[in-house]
């Protein structure tokens, strides 16, 4: 019927992540990862009872300074845990929760510092991409459990585009882990096939969807289609900011 069923208010104010709903000691729960440009700069995961908006939990994990945001969605990796990860200055945190919510510290690391992108849980590892700037941004494969990496490193590639060679990255790009490999979405619009495992990373296939830098938004995959956002011109046919879909479905 449209009605409000609860609000729940917080000195912490809202920022650019999205909720989450996950279970928690068998208990359905909503995650907020709060925390926008605020005076005073604080915020961070309130946990909330999605049934009447009891704040169950809260945990403090933002940025000292003011132009900051926390923007990547809490990430639930089941056993209890959620990781939550900034780019400005405190980086990543895991935490587990007890059987009263009561959110514990099971490592900390500010290396691990994802601007925007949402890391991937896959086979016993957590990828991702960390940087707080596009020129040094960097893979990582971590174990989720200890936060040590089995590996870090730049996905750099060879191309070329408009008859002219270069040396591209995916600097602060997205993840998505599709039928046994990785879509990847460089920051300037690059698409690669990518095979990533705890040993390392290999390019099985790449192509240029188009040149336009700032393409942060995360894209998404439904039944088969790849939707990718465009965010600013093309600097190679001069199109404008659009949405695409590609048919990744076959034939």
């Amino acid at each position: 019927d449209g009605k409000v069923k609860w609000i729940t208010r917080d000195t912490w104010g809202a920022s650019y992540s999205s909720p989450v709903k996950t279970v928690i000691h068998g208990k359905e729960v909503c995650l907020v990862f709060t925390g926008g440009e605020s005076r005073p700069p604080d915020g961070g995961l309130l946990v909330i009872d999605p049934a009447n908006g009891t704040k169950l939990a809260r945990f403090p994990w933002r940025a000292s300074s003011f132009e900051s945001a926390n923007a990547v969605p809490p990430l639930a990796l089941g056993n209890n845990r959620v990781f939550l990860t900034e780019c400005y200055e405190k980086g990543g945190v895991m935490l587990a929760f007890d059987e009263k919510f009561k959110p514990m510290v099971q490592w900390t690391d500010e290396t691990i510092n994802v601007h925007w992108m949402t890391p991937v849980l896959s086979e016993g590892a957590l990828y991702g991409v960390a940087g707080r700037h596009q020129l040094g941004a960097e893979n990582f494969c971590i174990d989720p459990l200890s936060g040590k990496a089995f590996w870090r490193d730049r996905m750099r590639w060879s191309d070329e585009i408009n008859g002219r060679s270069v040396e591209l990255e995916l600097f602060r790009g997205a993840l998505l882990k599709v039928d046994g490999s990785f879509l990847c979405l460089s920051e300037i619009g690059t698409l690669l096939r990518v095979a990533m495992d705890k040993k390392g990373w290999k390019i099985k296939d790449k192509t240029q969807l188009f040149l336009a830098p700032g393409t942060w938004t995360l894209p998404a995959i439904s039944k088969g289609l790849l939707y990718v956002m465009q965010n600013e011109t093309d600097r190679s046919t001069g199109k404008g900011p659009r949405l695409l879909c590609y048919d990744l479905r076959g034939k």
